[in-house]
């Protein structure tokens, strides 16, 4: 018991050392202003001040290669218009959400009436003999399915 009250000088005088260099790295100081930076005077390419010269629609040609050639008509047969990607996110977000329904309960109710009417001349199933006023049969069929 005795162990557990005094403490290791070395180590308390490590622990202030460690806490105060921690403490005073993230101080910038009482006195601390922002240095000032200037824009520079011109920038690398002026703005335009009258007519530009407007770069072709096939701007590519010019530097005269049947493989860039190639490659620009073949992205441009298999790119796809900005109504077919929103298309196709919208459908991916539908088959999303249906994928996600299956973690719901699904209740079915499959209703169905039937009526059927025999005739009078009929044999009857029971006891074999003729009968002399028809049947009518009504069926009501109400299954609940609950599926999860």
């Amino acid at each position: 018991m005795a162990g557990a009250t005094t403490r290791d000088p070395c180590r308390v005088v490590v622990a202030v050392i460690v806490a105060t260099a921690v403490c005073s790295g993230c101080m910038v100081g009482p006195k601390y202003v922002r240095p000032r930076v200037d824009p520079p005077a011109s920038f690398k390419s002026a703005v335009p001040n009258g007519a530009q010269e407007t770069l072709p629609e096939e701007w590519w040609r010019l530097y005269n290669d049947a493989e860039l050639d190639a490659l620009i008509a073949t992205a441009t047969t298999a790119n796809q218009t900005l109504r077919q990607a929103v298309a196709r996110v919208d459908e991916a977000r539908a088959l999303a959400r249906v994928a996600a329904s299956y973690r719901y309960p699904t209740i079915t109710l499959d209703h169905a009436y039937t009526r059927q009417r025999t005739s009078g001349n009929r044999v009857s199933t029971v006891t074999g003999l003729r009968t002399t006023s028809p049947a009518t049969f009504s069926n009501w069929l109400l299954p609940v399915d609950l599926s999860y």
